[in-house]
């Protein structure tokens, strides 16, 4: 039991350090007042030494469309490889429009990509059609993220593909995308620093969207041991993006920008209702895939970490 425990505890570990180095790259960032680029790249590089890993293991990248085994805590870094990694690397090109180019045509292909899976999951096993409007509500609160729906949705679908083995911790293949649109478009920190230069706020504000989406709810979702732990681990998501923008409506009355509109109120808050119906769509959807309600771990899961040493050794909750 010892020895299970301390495996879990170096999953965790694993399923963590995509988010832990972006939240010191955000740091250290935030400190040189700067973007650092010979450092950007760091998250990126780490994650693919933790897939790395899983395929010197033995893990082979097309068992995820048979539904076969797929290391937990190796999701998160390919969450995060797909949906923010690659995409960076249209910063490493020279001058010019070829960065825009290589970002647009991975989102073309990502897009066509996320519609042939979703589609091909549904005639295989189809979601009722009650997921799908939940889906469309969340598309519904801000309409325009469809055209970033690659980034989005090819995580979502192969995390479907990998439901029946993770259940809803599948979703943590998910979440890396959700921290790129809250990060890179919500942005909590924007026009902190221009109009009083709070930094510690500013600090606060810049580190949330990687702390909550690739720590919190990551260790949340990974920690649950049942359907209702799973839903509270997302909970932090609406109230700490709420808590800021109403700090952020209070900040700003004091300046030349002036106070919260309510066209303001409905483009942020609909921001946030939109990422927690994603992640409460995403959870359901592989729960009802997976079926039952039982969370609790098996012994099935030889490779669940890069620790395991026998058949049976090592097993931690792949729900």
């Amino acid at each position: 039991m010892k020895d299970n425990g301390s495996r879990s505890r170096f999953s965790l570990l694993l399923v963590l350090l995509p988010g832990l180095a972006v939240t010191f790259l955000v740091l250290a960032r935030f400190q040189a007042g700067r973007p650092l680029r010979g450092w950007e790249a760091a998250p990126l590089l780490l994650s693919l030494l933790l897939l790395a890993i899983a395929v010197f293991r033995g893990y082979q990248p097309r068992r995820m469309f048979k539904g076969e085994e797929v290391p937990l805590w190796s999701l998160p870094a390919l969450g995060y490889l797909l949906a923010v990694g690659i995409p960076l690397l249209g910063g490493l090109f020279p001058a010019g429009n070829a960065g825009e180019i290589f970002n647009y045509l991975w989102l073309v292909a990502t897009t066509g990509a996320a519609l042939l899976l979703l589609w091909h999951r549904q005639k295989r096993d189809p979601l009722p059609l009650s997921y799908w409007l939940l889906l469309g509500l969340a598309l519904l609160a801000q309409p325009w993220i469809i055209v970033f729906g690659g980034l989005l949705f090819l995580p979502a679908a192969l995390a479907l593909y990998i439901a029946r083995q993770h259940g809803g911790r599948a979703a943590l293949l998910m979440v890396p995308a959700l921290y790129w649109l809250a990060d890179g478009l919500f942005d909590p920190a924007y026009g902190i620093r221009i109009w009083q230069g709070s930094a510690p706020m500013a600090l606060l504000l810049s580190l949330l969207p990687a702390v909550l989406f690739l720590l919190l709810v990551p260790a949340g979702l990974f920690l649950a041991a049942s359907r209702r732990q799973q839903l509270l681990a997302i909970i932090p998501v609406p109230l700490l993006l709420l808590a800021a923008e109403l700090w952020r409506s209070i900040f700003f009355a004091g300046t030349a920008r002036g106070s919260y509109d309510l066209s303001m109120w409905l483009v942020r808050g609909g921001s946030i209702v939109q990422y927690t119906l994603f992640l409460v769509w995403i959870l359901l959807a592989c729960r009802h895939i997976r079926g039952g309600k039982t969370l609790r771990p098996s012994a099935t899961s030889a490779s669940a970490t890069p620790q395991s040493t026998g058949p049976a050794a090592g097993s931690i909750a792949q729900s």
